[in-house]
This record gives C-alpha cells, structure tokens and sequence, in this order.
C-alpha cells in the first residue's frame, strides 16, 4: 500500500512540476496588461486556434467588476480583429441589450446617462470605451450587441419602454392610465432608486406589478397600442413578451422547482439562436461561469443538477451545426474559492500557478499543455485566464440586471449575545433588608438576535431579539422560626430594534443606532419551606408554599449596535437606554398588588455577540 501511495505521490509532482514549466513559459509572452490598450500582447497563443471557432464564451465570477468589465472589452477588440467577432452577447435582458447597442451604434449621450444611472459604474465606462472603438470601424463593419438572457432587470425594461413613448401624442381612454402609469413608475424609479435623493423606504413602488399591469392592458388593447406607438409597437411588444417571460421563470422560482435553471438555460439558448440566424459574423459573450461548461454536468458550482449550459447547448445542437465550435475560457481568480468537485484537490496546483504571477495582471493559459489542470477541467474549458486581481467591494448592490421593488429580504444574521443589564432593584431589596445578600441590579443577560435587511432598503435592518435573564438565586435561613426562603428573579424580553446603518456601502462593518419597542416580564419565585407544625395563619399546607410574582412591561429602547463582518463570522456589540412605560408594580395571578414594590426596567445595557451573517 505504501509504495502505490508513493508512486501515485510522485506523478502528481511531476505533473504539477511539468505544469509549473509550461506556466513558465507561457508567463514569458507576458501577461495582459488590463490598463494598457494594446490586444497585441497576451493573446498570442490564441493567434492560430481563433480561425477554427464560430462562437467564442468566457466564464467569469460576477464579483470581479473592475478587471471583468476591462477583460471584456479586450477580449471583443482582439476577437473583432483574429477571428472575426462581429456579435456580442450579454447576460442581460433584450431591453438592457437594445440600450446598450442603441448607444454602441449612436453614441447619444442621453443613452450613456440612462446607463450611468442604472449600470454599474465599472461597465459604464466600458460600454464608453466600446463606443469609442465601434466610432472607428466602418459602417459595415460595425460590432452588434444583444441581450439573450431573461428580461430579469425589471427597472431598465420599465426604462426602455418608457423610451418608446411618443411626448406629444394622446393615448386612448382605454390604455391612459397604463401609459401615464409606465411614466410615473420611470419618474419614480429615476428619481428616488437611481437619483441623489435619499431612497423613499415608505413608498416604495413596485416595478412587477406595475408591469404585469400594464402587460395586461397591452394583451386587451393591442390595436390602441398600435395606434399610439406607431413603428415602436413592435420593440415596445418584444420587451413586454421578455418581461411575461421573466414572470414565468419567477414563478419557477418561488416554487423553489429545478425548472427554475432549466427554463432560463433554453431560454438563453433560443434567444441565441435567434440572434446566430439573423446576424452575420461571429459571436462573442462573457457569462456567469455556471453557463460557460461544454459538457453536460451532474453538479455544477452554481447547484444546479444534470445541467445543460448555454455552451453546451449550442455546442451539440444539431440545427445550428457547430459542433467543435465553441471555444470557451474559463477565469481563475487568485481570490476565489473552489469547491466544486470538478475542482476537487486542485487549490494546491492552482495556488501555485498563482504564486508565480504578478498582482493585477491576468495570464491566458494553454490549458492543453497542463496535463493536471486539463483532466480536472475536461468538458469545462479549453483555456483558462488566470487572474490576480481582487474582487470589487462593492458587489452585489444594485445593477442593470437584478433589483426588484417587491420587497423582501437579501442579508441577514444570527447572533449569540451576553452582556449586562442595570436597572434599580431598590425598592424590592428593601423587602428584604434583614438579608446580607440582596439581588444585584447588574442583570446578567444571554440571548439570540436575528437580523434582516430589506433587499431594497440596504440602510434599514430590523433585529429581532430574544434575551433571558441569568437566573439570580437568594436562599435565606431562619433557625428560630425553623423557616427556610428560596428566592430566583429571572426574566426574558422579545425586542424588535430597527436600526439605520450608517455604512451600508461597506460590507466588512456595520455602524447602526435605532430604536426600539418590546414586551418584557421578570419573574420572583418564592419558595418558603417550614420545619416546624403546619400553622394555617402562615398559609401553609403542610411544609411549603410557593408564590410567584410578574412585572411585565412594554419598553422603548435607544441604542446602537457596531459589527465587523469578517467573511461568514460577525462580531460586534450593541448597547443602549431602556425606558419603562408601563406600570411597576408587581403581580400575583394577575392581581395588581398596590402596596407591593415599584421596580422600574428601565436602565442601560451593553452586550457583546457573536455569530453568522448570510448574503453579506
């Protein structure tokens, strides 16, 4: 056994030294250089197998904006100029698509405000700098851009349709309310999710209902539409047709059904084929890794289960006859994590190669020539890029592509907390003056505290907490009455803190005072045990009694909380003012007892937690 482990142990180094090699080599030809314009350089190993491709699909990790956005327009200049690349594809929606080329073939500024506004700032300037280059080549050889995914960006489809719109012209009586309404969304959506104003968390309007609405009058009132919107009919029809679309694979997936990944898989499929039968020249897109692999998967790293991407369905699709012709890439980020099992054992191998490169640079590898990497990676991809760059702090936040006024929550947290409650337990310790050990007014206090952001509302979080009151035990003797008291205060109290994050922009802390409303309630247990005769006048049945009081109580907190977000680990601390504003005094069986103690839970607190946050 020990000398198969040996062997076994030895041909792996070679491989990974034979690969180390190779690495070497290639590093020779120089790297891409993402600030520097020249595609001459780092794609020379490309030079000669571009020619035998058609259609030509790069795999990123969505969270690199900043080198993804710049690699993208790269790979699109030397691919116009090697193989022939005169289409692009996004995974975006037809809408986002329409803008984007509008702007690519135009150049209108007012296209390029629209995506300033509702695009991340880093593909932004890149669409700016694919302009500049669209500018340059002739008119007919100009690129093309489409957008095949699912119309998932509901606010720029609100937006383009919005485009469609004649200013002067009167609607019908029967679809005005419709139009003016698309209007008043768009006016709403400019002003108060894209614009400087601080976001409206009380009126937040819903762009899905608004637009199921409005699909719903456009399939009742086609002809008045056509009327109003003359040679826009058909663009304004094909947006409204992607957003019924979107609405199905929604539906998908809030049933929490596998459809969910198949539906949008074929569909990017035939959006593709549409766009390969009516456009000459070759295509080029930068998906989600997920949809770049060239065989069928039974798990992929997105979850997703005998999987079917959008690679490998035109690669073995018999009507479009382009079998081996799809040339995919795969981009290895330093950063990243790789767990999926295609990648299983390789963080060693792969970390080496890293090793080996210079920070913000990107490497195109000849995956063939790496008999390690290419066996793991047989059916993925026939090249990698390998990539030193960090990932963009602030992603995901909102884009083109994936906000969505239908509420509900994206982050969220689960805390563990101790720490000290001081209220004044005065006037009940006055009870028992004739004991040394009175009860501590330093509650000690442990408790559970969930945390929840709207997906919209990124600066608003509502904390529900559970907290309980350690247990504080007195036991009091009495050697000449023969009389023995047990006595325990405890307590618990459910909060719910809305707190404002002062730092949502920045992922790793959290600084948030707030305020807050509760129910509480302390308990005493009182437990008096006699060893002497049974003696009625004491209430006594025999040798014991028990009596048990409450003091609930409705609170108002003012407080704050700071956490540090350290990956999947939050710790941090709240702490704060508790005011009463209920009674207090105390009960037994619900009977007020008016000459019993006032105990007041008001007092500061502080605590500390710890736990685990989900989608930061």
């Amino acid at each position: 056994m020990h000398s198969i482990v040996t062997s076994r142990t030895i041909a792996l180094l070679i491989l990974a030294l034979a690969a180390q090699l190779t690495f070497a080599q290639n590093f020779e030809s120089d790297t891409i250089n993402l600030r520097d314009a020249d595609t001459s350089i780092g794609f020379e190993i490309l030079d000669d197998a571009v020619n035998n491709y058609e259609v030509f699909i790069t795999g990123e990790n969505h969270s690199y904006l900043e080198s993804n956005s710049k690699l993208w327009v790269k790979q699109i200049k030397y691919l116009y100029h090697n193989a022939g690349v005169r289409n692009i594809m996004i995974e975006y929606g037809f809408a986002s698509g329409w803008l984007i080329n509008e702007y690519l073939q135009e150049g209108d500024t007012n296209h390029l405000n629209i995506l300033k506004d509702y695009s991340f700032k880093q593909f932004a300037s890149a669409y700016e700098e694919l302009h500049e280059f669209n500018d340059s080549l002739p008119d007919n050889e100009k690129i093309h851009l489409v957008g095949i995914d699912l119309e998932r960006g509901i606010y720029s489809a609100a937006k383009v349709l919005s485009l469609q719109l004649p200013e002067e012209k009167v609607p019908h009586d029967s679809i005005a309310l419709d139009i003016e309404s698309l209007k008043s969304l768009v006016s709403y959506n400019d002003n108060e999710i894209f614009g400087d104003n601080d976001r409206d968390f009380f009126n937040s309007y819903s762009a899905s209902n608004t637009l199921n609405r409005i699909l719903s009058n456009f399939n009742a009132h086609k002809n008045h539409y056509k009327d109003f919107l003359e040679d826009k009919y058909v663009l304004f029809e094909r947006i409204l047709t992607g957003f019924a679309d979107q609405e199905k694979w929604k539906e998908y997936q809030e049933d929490n059904s596998t459809h969910q990944f198949v539906f949008r898989e074929k569909y990017m499929f035939d959006r593709f084929k549409e766009e390969f039968k009516n456009c000459d020249g070759k295509f080029f897109g930068q998906f989600g890794r997920c949809h770049t692999a060239k065989s069928t998967q039974e798990q992929n790293s997105c979850n997703w289960y005998h999987f079917k991407s959008l690679a490998n369905r035109i690669e073995e699709s018999p009507e479009l006859k382009l079998k081996n012709k799809v040339m995919t890439t795969g981009i290895l980020y330093k950063s990243d994590v790789y767990e999926d099992e295609a990648w299983a054992d390789m963080d060693g191998h792969i970390d080496s190669l890293f090793d080996l490169m210079v920070d913000d640079r990107i490497l195109l590898y000849n995956l063939p020539k790496d008999s390690l990497l290419s066996k793991k990676l047989e059916g993925y991809f026939d090249f990698v890029l390998i990539n030193t760059t960090k990932a963009s702090s602030n992603y995901p936040n909102t884009n083109l592509e994936d906000l969505n006024m239908t509420g509900g929550v994206s982050k969220s947290k689960f805390l563990f907390s101790a720490g000290l409650l001081n209220i004044d337990l005065a006037e009940l310790n006055d009870l028992l003056i004739e004991y040394e050990d009175p009860f501590d007014n330093g509650l000690i206090i442990i408790g559970a505290e969930i945390v929840t952001t709207n997906k919209n509302v990124d600066w608003i979080k509502s904390n529900l907490t559970v907290t309980w009151i350690v247990p504080q035990k007195r036991v009091y003797d009495n050697l000449t009455l023969q009389r023995e008291i047990n006595m325990k205060l405890s307590g618990i109290f459910l909060n719910n803190f809305t707190a404002f994050n002062l730092t949502n922009k920045i992922d790793a802390i959290d600084i948030m005072p707030g305020i807050g409303l509760g129910i509480s309630r302390l308990k005493l247990k009182v437990d008096e045990t006699s060893g002497g005769p049974i003696r009625f006048r004491r209430g006594f049945i025999g040798d014991r009694k028990t009596s048990e009081y409450a003091n609930p109580a409705l609170t108002f907190t003012l407080g704050g909380e700071v956490d540090l977000n350290l990956g999947p680990l939050t710790i941090g601390g709240t702490g704060g003012y508790q005011y009463d504003l209920s009674k207090k005094r105390w009960l037994t069986d619900k009977i007020l007892l008016d000459n019993g103690p006032e105990t007041s839970l008001r007092g500061w607190y502080a605590q500390f937690h710890i736990g685990f946050n989900f989608g930061q």
